[in-house]
């Protein structure tokens, strides 16, 4: 029997679509996101937040997570997309040489120390005492 859960659908891009204005307060893209389609409408705000990230960051990474709206042919709508952008910070030449070059972590082991066992327990011949047995300690060396 299947219990309830709640879908979010999280798409990241890395470039600025080709958008058009929906409405006078929105503006439509869509996403072609592994195979499947998906179209997104965004007001101009959020809109104008992505047009600013990709001026002004070499490298940058928008995520819009929402819920799978309305299907659309080859895919769906995102419905009340979140945008989040965030700016790449590329790598230095130094510092991937000095990923490049860090040597690989080799795993020890501590090493392996015998110890004595503990002096054993002997049980001696029993002697009918009463019903019981009785039982004494030698110690081995």
């Amino acid at each position: 029997m299947a219990i309830p859960g709640k879908l979010e659908v999280t798409v990241k891009i890395n470039q600025l679509p080709q958008a058009k204005p929906s409405s006078a307060q929105t503006m439509l893209f869509a996403i072609q996101a592994e195979g499947k389609t998906v179209v997104v409408e965004v007001k101009n705000k959020v809109w104008n937040n992505l047009k600013t990230a990709a001026e002004n960051y070499p490298q940058w990474v928008a995520a819009m997570t929402g819920k799978m709206g309305q299907g659309v042919t080859g895919g769906f709508r995102l419905e009340g997309p979140a945008v989040q952008v965030f700016e790449k910070k590329p790598k230095s030449d130094a510092a991937a040489a000095a990923v490049e070059a860090k040597p690989p972590v080799v795993e020890t082991k501590p090493p392996v120390v015998e110890t004595k066992p503990p002096a054993a327990i002997v049980v001696e011949s029993p002697t009918a005492t009463i019903g019981r047995v009785k039982l004494t300690l030698k110690v081995r060396s």
